[in-house]
């Protein structure tokens, strides 16, 4: 019996014996287990909706919740649409390269994704800075904002639930009860989405926390096997996303990120488990009990490449550069190195789709298996948060 099995049989039988709650404060790495699991499928009994705050004329709120490297973060309250706005006119330039591969990606996907078991946000408008008509009645709603600036709208990607954030700062938070009950109920920590780093184990933390905080949250390679969470379908889905933003695309993927998040559309099976009449509008469904997905966001960075050797090049460079999402070669550890057989099994596969020549579709992976290990570890420690 492996040790993955070790852990499911164990999950088993703490969960047959405790409720989610329970788990959540007595075993919080338990709890994410079966909140995460891929294959588990849980009834859905609550729904919570965002605030929505009405102004004069109806307009609604924009609430602040991030900050990323082109652009200011919020999200429509009452609706399921983010807005990134470009921290100034130079940004904005990248804020449209982000758009028109965002709405390539999504074409490729279109057409290649069926077997990819990952999500992408729909983007739905650019709005400039000049447009008036746009940004005149809604710049006083705004908490930040002092002028308008180039702006992308696109799907939300909504929110882990309530169940695994408790369960993250429980795990994860050091500290008393009381600066783990802060963190719990903290505003920011709400938006919580989950960085997937299955190429990079957790550095020894050397300083005590100052605080913490669960917004864009880096969940390493460590903690996902530790609590024992089956990473290999992210590691599928990372190779063959890489390959086809490589082939199809033609693009090097640089700085795209990697999340754990929910849907904010309802499927017909989440409709029928609602508590009879329910509003939806910019619902979540709570308590930890919807699917977590995998997506991909964040294409501001992303360089479309030739098909050459100079291509190839600016692929590993981009793999290399980025925070650490996708699985590395030469790990000591067992599962990271069947992690890194998943993800270059499954780019190189997915790449046959797009180039006949063999040679030519190994270059990026075996590029990358011949860094030596010492280059993986500098990159991969100076990279990235957490």
């Amino acid at each position: 019996m492996s040790a993955q099995d070790g852990k499911e049989i164990s999950g088993l039988q703490r969960e047959q014996e405790l409720t989610i709650d329970q788990l959540v404060e007595s075993d919080p790495g338990l709890a994410l287990q079966r909140l995460i699991s891929q294959t588990t499928v849980s009834s859905i009994s609550v729904a919570e909706s965002l605030p929505c705050t009405q102004h004069p004329g109806q307009l609604q709120l924009y609430t602040h919740i991030g900050v990323g490297t082109c652009g200011t973060v919020y999200h429509e309250s009452g609706a399921t649409t983010v807005l990134k706005l470009a921290k100034s006119q130079e940004w904005g330039v990248q804020l449209w390269n982000d758009y028109i591969i965002h709405s390539e990606v999504l074409a490729a996907f279109a057409k290649h994704g069926s077997a990819i078991t990952l999500r992408i946000p729909a983007v739905h408008h650019f709005t400039t800075r000049h447009d008036a008509h746009w940004w005149t009645p809604n710049l006083p709603f705004f908490p930040r904002e002092t002028e308008p600036t180039d702006v992308l709208v696109s799907e939300r990607i909504m929110p882990l639930p309530r169940l695994i954030r408790d369960s993250l700062v429980n795990a994860y938070c050091s500290g008393d009860a009381a600066r783990k009950t802060a963190a719990r109920h903290d505003p920011a920590n709400s938006a919580c989405l989950a960085r997937v780093y299955l190429g990079r184990r957790r550095r020894v933390r050397v300083k005590p926390q100052t605080c913490f905080s669960l917004r864009n949250f880096p969940l390493h390679v460590d903690q996902i096997l530790d609590v024992g969470l089956d990473a290999r379908p992210w590691a599928k889905a990372m190779g063959q996303t890489l390959a086809v933003m490589h082939w199809e695309v033609g693009c090097d993927a640089r700085d795209v990120e990697f999340v754990l998040g929910c849907q904010a559309s309802l499927s017909p099976a989440d409709l029928r488990m609602l508590p009879g009449k329910t509003s939806t509008r910019g619902t979540v469904v709570n308590v930890g009990r919807r699917s977590v997905d995998l997506w991909m966001l964040d294409f501001n960075q992303v360089r479309s490449m030739s098909m050459d050797e100079e291509g190839v090049d600016w692929a590993m460079h981009a793999f290399f550069e980025n925070d650490p999402y996708f699985p590395r070669p030469h790990a000591e550890d067992a599962e990271e190195q069947q992690l890194w057989a998943v993800f270059s099994e499954a780019y190189l596969e997915m790449a046959k789709r797009f180039v006949d020549e063999q040679q030519k579709r190994l270059r990026v992976i075996g590029g990358i298996q011949a860094r030596p290990r010492s280059l993986h570890e500098y990159e991969n420690g100076e990279t990235g948060g957490g």
